[in-house]
């Protein structure tokens, strides 16, 4: 179970962190996309709160569950 949750948070953690650089580097080059970075970027951005949201969940879950030893 530990190593379940420390192992989601992770990859919560990567994937908020691939987002942002995405729509970083989008919006840094827009001429890479013809139809618009700021359209891409737009619609990217509401996918992150889900992620932070699960990030947050699993890190108040993983501090409530006691630790075994």
């Amino acid at each position: 179970m530990e190593k379940a949750l420390k192992l989601a948070s992770c990859l919560y953690g990567l994937l908020i962190l691939f987002s942002l650089a995405m729509v970083a580097f989008l919006s840094q080059f827009p001429f890479l996309l013809s139809s618009g970075a700021e359209n891409l970027s737009m619609s990217i951005l509401p996918l992150l709160i889900p992620l932070m949201v699960g990030l947050v969940v699993c890190e108040a879950v993983r501090a409530v569950v006691p630790k075994k030893r």
